[in-house]
């Protein structure tokens, strides 16, 4: 881990004064509305929509055993995988596989049909071989599709395009009758195989809602739609700006994923997780590969293993992930595992730091402010501060508050340094607790509390803050009984 640049300002400890360059008073962040009262046990414990002609269906090879779009073709053809990936066909099925065909012919691969005419209008010249299926299940295109598949597939499309039992079933859900509900949702899927009515069948069992709650339930209705066929033009498509967003398909993975890691109902079984977390990887979910880093840097049951950490959080770092950026970042800079290089880290936390991690935000503005490794800046240093404080990072809050206290290159205010050290405090910060100790002890920034003063020097001190021990001492030996007795109520409140 990067070593933690510690702020002490108050008089009461040595003086670490952070330089800050001026700063608008109109710019300055408004500290966010705090309790002045602590939660003593929190406080320690811490796309794009496509308009698609319904009517319409480019078959698929799937839809029928004899479609065999890909045979005799090699799988790395890249024009082909292209087209196949893209959307079974389009203009270059023609080029390779019927040179000259009629885009209008249902039977060519990758044709276009309506199902309400798969095999053509009436108007339309079918070459005196009929209309209906039967007419010509033994022929075949150069791709492999017959009139059988045609049919099958264009029924499937018009049950499809004409099917209410999904919407039906969410509005019988969001209504509270349960019971009905699961019936639609089961019916919903074995009409038409939705992942969505498996997955929320799987999270009604699992959660007791319709049924009792049946682990083993859920787990079935979870690997309907984790184990379907996969269609590679389904691969998650990862967004920074919604780093966690997924399909129906990775959230019932990474449920799956979940329950056996933690225990959920089953017995812990970490090797079941990670084929989950690796399944949904493969599928393009981003963040189960920075999972799959922390089991192997942690050594979550396998033996720990920094280059497959590093190999996992670089492929999602790559992306654009910045909790895995932010990791590579401290991997470097403490030569964990590897040779320490502090350029690489600082590289890899200002990947982070410019996608707006905390942590990473803060580190980047220790390291301008220190001169570590980055050109010493104070006033890049407090850029960094700042908006690593409004994302509620407690470092980061200490260290803006140290400015408003200490007055250098910004507007001395100790109402808004006191109201800072309490947000930092509030979120865990143990410098933080000290130094508003400091000021409740001396009334700075507003009305002398002694009481909550001992009550944070103790926080402090259990938040193994070896310096609050002794101030702590001093600030008792001033409590009157009855103060004493208020700040024991605050420390260890009567359970509910």
């Amino acid at each position: 881990m990067l070593k933690t640049y510690r702020i002490a300002v108050l008089p009461l400890a040595a003086a670490w004064v952070f330089a800050a360059s001026p700063s608008p008073a109109q710019d300055r962040p408004a500290a966010p509305e705090t309790s002045s009262v602590p939660n003593a046990q929190a406080v320690v414990i811490q796309g794009k929509k496509i308009r698609r002609d319904r009517k319409s269906v480019r078959i698929d090879a799937r839809s029928g055993s004899s479609c065999a779009f890909m045979r005799g073709f090699s799988p790395y053809d890249e024009d082909v995988m292209q087209d196949y990936l893209e959307h079974f066909g389009g203009n270059r099925d023609t080029a390779i596989n019927d040179p000259g065909g009629d885009e209008t012919d249902p039977l060519r691969p990758g044709a276009r049909v309506r199902d309400v005419a798969p095999f053509g209008s009436a108007s339309q010249d079918n070459n005196g071989q009929g209309s209906s299926p039967g007419d010509r299940v033994t022929s075949t295109t150069p791709g492999g599709c017959t009139q059988a598949d045609v049919a099958a597939a264009s029924g499937r499309n018009s049950i499809l395009r004409h099917d209410k039992t999904l919407t039906q079933a969410f509005v019988v859900f969001d209504s509270g009758d349960y019971p009905k509900a699961l019936e639609l949702f089961e019916k919903s899927y074995q009409k038409i195989g939705y992942d969505e009515a498996a997955f929320m069948l799987a999270k009604m069992y699992l959660a007791g809602l319709g049924a009792p709650a049946d682990v083993e339930k859920g787990i079935f209705w979870l690997k309907k739609v984790a184990e379907a066929r996969f269609d590679p033009k389904d691969e998650e498509i990862f967004d920074p700006a919604a780093p966690f967003a997924m399909s129906t398909r990775a959230n019932a993975t990474m449920t799956l994923a979940s329950i056996y890691l933690t225990g959920a109902g089953v017995p812990r079984d970490p090797k079941e997780a990670r084929k989950w977390f690796e399944k949904a990887y493969s599928i393009g979910f981003i963040p189960a590969a920075h999972i799959l880093g922390q089991i192997y840097q942690n050594g979550l049951e396998v033996p720990v293993n920094v280059d497959k950490a590093i190999k996992y959080y670089e492929r999602a770092g790559e992306f654009g992930f910045t909790p895995s950026q932010y990791e590579l970042g401290l991997i470097y800079y403490a030569g964990e595992g590897v040779p320490e290089d502090r350029k690489l880290a600082a590289r890899w936390l200002m990947a982070a730091a410019s996608g707006g991690h905390p942590d990473a935000l803060y580190e980047v503005g220790r390291m301008y402010d220190l001169g570590d490794t980055l050109p010493q800046d104070s006033a890049k240093a407090l850029v960094y501060y700042k908006e690593a404080a409004l994302k509620d990072q407690p470092a980061a809050q200490n260290a803006l508050a140290t400015y408003f206290y200490s007055g250098e290159l910004l507007d001395k205010d100790l109402n808004m340094a006191r109201k800072w050290f309490e947000v930092a405090a509030n979120n865990g910060e143990p410098d933080a607790m000290f130094n508003l100790a400091v000021m409740l002890m001396n009334g700075e920034g507003g009305s002398e509390d002694l009481v909550l003063a001992f009550v944070w020097l103790k926080l402090a001190e259990m938040s193994g803050l070896e310096k609050a021990t002794s101030l702590a001492a001093k600030v008792a030996a001033r409590l009157s009984p009855e103060q004493r007795d208020r700040a024991d109520a605050i420390l260890n409140p009567t359970p509910a």
